[in-house]
């Protein structure tokens, strides 16, 4: 039976509004003081227990005093955000938000779920255990989310600006026609003209090319302010070539890692150690992480 038009502008919206809601909780209430009674204007007039009944009531009302970092990979669909997820959801001390679909928040995984697609993880997972996510996050020294909905590092500029947070930002990015490339396979249904184009070398007449423009605008627009250093953006942004991560992973995890300020674990390294060198069948999963990383970012050539 096929979906409604309601139905399917109802999945794209609750889609988008997940990821803005992992965006939110950047600048949530977990960032808040607590209003602590100050030792110089203390009076026995100053209402002391309703401020202890606020914290005691409400833990997650702590200011960002231990300078936790803050991570935001911004990428686009099919760039290497996967990839580059695991770099972060390896780390022992990083929270990464896809760590929803992992233990102990998600305790219904196994070996089989190697590859699981991320689309999946609700299904194998169920419903979202809040306690054990809030739990785990807190017993975690940074947080990184990965979101392909945001165009532009400027539309962070809020995020940056925020005195509370302490977030940086790391844009990946991928030569187009790899994404396109890798969107006409894991897609097949919406890159169908595409595919034709490539097969027959004919352009088919109803083409929508800003499938792949916009994606080159977007880039182009980004990259150009990062680069350009504006004060808001100065020592928050880094530009990382999924190409150059893809050929020397260790290497540019590195100085990702450097970047942010966070000394890379043994977990990270061992975990590029065994999962950019697969062979051909394990780079059939199109959500999977495991593969020679090198042959697979010249693949579309």
């Amino acid at each position: 039976m096929q979906c409604s038009w309601k139905a399917v502008l109802l999945l794209a919206l609750a889609s988008i509004a997940i990821q803005y809601t992992a965006i939110r909780t950047f600048t949530a209430k977990s960032f808040h003081s607590c209003p602590i009674p100050s030792p110089v204007n203390c009076s026995l007039s100053q209402d002391t227990d309703a401020a202890d009944r606020l914290c005691d009531e409400s833990p997650t009302f702590s200011y960002n005093l231990s300078r936790k970092t803050h991570v935001l990979i911004l990428a686009t669909t099919r760039s290497g955000s996967s990839f580059v997820g695991q770099l972060f959801n390896q780390h022992f001390d990083v929270f990464y938000f896809k760590a929803l679909c992992s233990p102990p928040v998600c305790e219904s995984l196994g070996a089989i779920d190697l590859h699981l697609e991320e689309g999946d993880c609700v299904k194998k997972c169920g419903t979202l255990n809040l306690t054990l996510a809030t739990e785990s996050c807190r017993e975690h020294g940074h947080v990184a989310i990965k979101t392909v909905r945001v165009p532009e590092v400027s539309d962070l500029r809020a995020l940056v600006e925020d005195p509370r947070l302490n977030l940086k930002v790391i844009q990946l990015v991928r030569d187009p026609r790899g994404i396109l490339a890798s969107r006409s396979e894991t897609f097949r249904d919406t890159y169908r003209l595409w595919r034709i184009w490539d097969g027959t070398g004919r352009k088919p007449y109803n083409l929508d090319v800003t499938q792949l423009t916009t994606v080159c605008e977007d880039f182009w627009n980004s990259v150009s302010t990062g680069l350009n250093r504006p004060p808001w953006l100065k020592g928050k942004y880094m530009l990382v070539r999924y190409e150059d991560l893809a050929r020397n992973p260790m290497k540019k995890t590195e100085e990702i890692y450097d970047f942010l300020g966070i000394p890379m674990d043994s977990n990270v390294e061992r975990w590029i150690q065994n999962n950019t060198r697969g062979d051909r069948s394990s780079s059939k999963h199109k959500y999977g992480t495991v593969r020679n990383s090198a042959a697979t970012a010249e693949k579309w050539r």
